[in-house]
């Protein structure tokens, strides 16, 4: 079972072309249903039902007790996108951190000084701290002195053009690509272009960045390899479980690599 937020959710890759595979080759079957199947069913019937779970942990904080007793039971689960560091399922992420660092990294080699990291509102999950945070490391990294405080609620998509002229700005990493083509479309009613004034660069690589005007530079995972290893781990654990073998009490989080896609919404500073 693979358990999704939304079914349709635009800002999700095809996390299924890795799966689907893996489970074909193993025998068994797959279905995807979204995270509201959790709010009309109690663990004991998730675990009647199925022989494990992937989860794409949206947040770090929901649906707890029914986590906590499949966990007691040491049902078979994998989170994706998040590690949920109160249970010891294994967790299959990308690497936040370095897609920070990448699109920070392209932004100073295109000659910017001051980049700004534009959040979509002032709660940061998992994932867009360890994005931040390689932000933060590229800036470190190069020496330059300006950076976004964290905690500073002015630079959320809501007050972006403000900041992005308060704080003369040229360039922007944004926490995933529906917030920079969000932005994008902001700054078409100003004076301010992309990219002859302004450089963005987004993260995820959805199908609507890459069409967009200008098509939009991002950070893309790999969404395949993520959802093999997911496959792939909770397979593992299905067999550990009917084989009574004994359960790792490490727990394990593979870290995707993920990469820079150039595209028109980055330019060399004029």
């Amino acid at each position: 079972m693979f358990v999704l937020p939304f079914a349709n959710d635009l800002s999700l890759g095809n996390f299924t072309e890795g799966i689907y595979p893996v489970m074909q080759e193993h025998g068994f079957e797959l279905l995807m249903t979204p995270v509201d199947y959790l709010e009309k069913t109690t663990a004991a019937e998730l675990m009647q039902e199925f022989d494990g779970l992937i989860y794409y942990a949206s947040n770090t904080f929901s649906y707890y007790d029914l986590l906590f007793e499949c966990a007691e039971k040491h049902f078979p689960i994998v989170t994706l996108d998040k590690k949920l560091h109160e249970f010891e399922f294994p967790a299959v992420m990308p690497d936040n951190f370095q897609g920070g660092q990448l699109a920070t990294e392209h932004l100073l080699a295109l000659g910017h000084q001051r980049i700004a990291y534009i959040f979509g509102d002032t709660h940061h999950p998992q994932s867009v701290r360890q994005r931040y945070l390689g932000y933060i490391d590229a800036l470190k990294k190069a020496q330059r002195t300006f950076r976004t405080k964290l905690d500073d609620a002015t630079a959320s998509i809501a007050n972006a053009l403000d900041y992005l002229e308060e704080h003369q700005v040229t360039a922007a990493v944004c926490e995933n690509d529906l917030i920079a083509i969000e932005l994008m479309r902001a700054l078409r009613q100003t004076d301010l272009h992309v990219p002859t004034n302004i450089s963005l660069v987004g993260f995820d690589n959805i199908q609507a960045a890459a069409l967009v005007d200008p098509a939009l530079t991002t950070i893309g995972q790999n969404f395949a390899e993520m959802g093999r290893l997911a496959g792939k781990q909770v397979i593992e654990k299905i067999n550990a479980a009917k084989a009574a073998t004994p359960v790792p009490t490490e727990t394990t989080t593979h870290l995707v690599a993920v990469s820079l896609i150039k595209r028109e919404s980055t330019q060399l500073k004029e």
